[in-house]
C-alpha cells in the first residue's frame, strides 16, 4: 500500500508536487498509535502510521509511532495475574508489527496494556500518552486488526483524531 496524496484528475507525474503540498496540509501529529487486541496488527495500518509519521517528521520534533497491544484480564483475576499465553501472543504480534514498521523505513515503540475492558484501557492510554492520532485497522473477517465492535466504540469515543483503514469483502487478502 502506498499513501500517495494524489489529487483526483491529476497525472501521476505531478505526484511529488501533490505529496509536498499535502505534507504541508497535514495536521502536526507528534504521537501516532496503532492498537491491536486479540489478533495480529493490520499490516496496512502499521504501514499507514509509519508513512504519516514520515510525512510529519519534517515538522518540529518529529513523530513517534506506538504499537499498542491490549490484554484483557478477566475480572475474576487480579490485574497483575500473569497470563503467559496472552503475553506471548502479544509479544509475537508486536514483533511482527515492529518488522513491518522497519520494512516501511520507521522504528516503532511498543506497549502492552493490561485492563478489564479493551476500549477503556485504550482510551485511558491515549489520554495519558497524549496520542494525537489512532490508526485503526479493521477487517470484516477479523483475522487481523481490531474487532469491528471495538473499532466502532473507538471511533465514537476516541479523544483524538482517528484514521480508519477498513478492508472488506474480496479485498481482505490485501493485508
Amino acid at each position: 500500500m502506498r499513501l500517495d496524496w494524489r489529487l483526483p484528475g491529476r497525472p501521476a507525474s505531478d505526484r511529488a508536487a501533490d505529496t509536498a503540498r499535502m505534507r504541508h496540509a497535514l495536521p502536526q501529529w507528534h504521537r501516532i498509535a496503532v492498537p491491536a487486541f486479540g489478533a495480529p496488527f493490520s499490516g496496512r495500518s502499521v504501514r499507514a502510521a509509519c508513512r504519516l509519521a514520515q510525512m510529519s517528521d519534517g515538522k518540529t520534533d518529529g513523530c513517534d509511532v506506538r504499537l499498542v497491544y491490549v490484554i484483557e484480564v478477566p475480572r475474576a483475576l487480579s490485574i497483575a495475574t500473569e497470563l503467559p499465553g496472552e503475553e506471548a501472543l502479544a509479544e509475537q504480534f508486536l514483533e511482527q508489527a515492529r518488522q513491518r514498521a522497519y520494512l516501511s523505513g520507521s522504528t516503532a515503540m511498543t506497549d502492552v496494556l493490561r485492563g478489564r475492558e479493551a476500549v477503556e484501557t485504550l482510551i485511558r492510554h491515549v489520554r495519558q500518552s497524549e496520542i494525537d492520532l489512532l490508526v485503526l485497522g479493521s477487517r470484516t473477517d477479523e483475522v487481523r486488526g481490531l474487532p469491528i465492535s471495538l473499532t466502532r466504540q473507538l471511533l465514537a469515543r476516541a479523544p483524538c483524531a482517528v484514521l480508519l483503514d477498513h478492508i472488506g469483502g474480496e479485498n481482505a487478502e490485501e493485508d
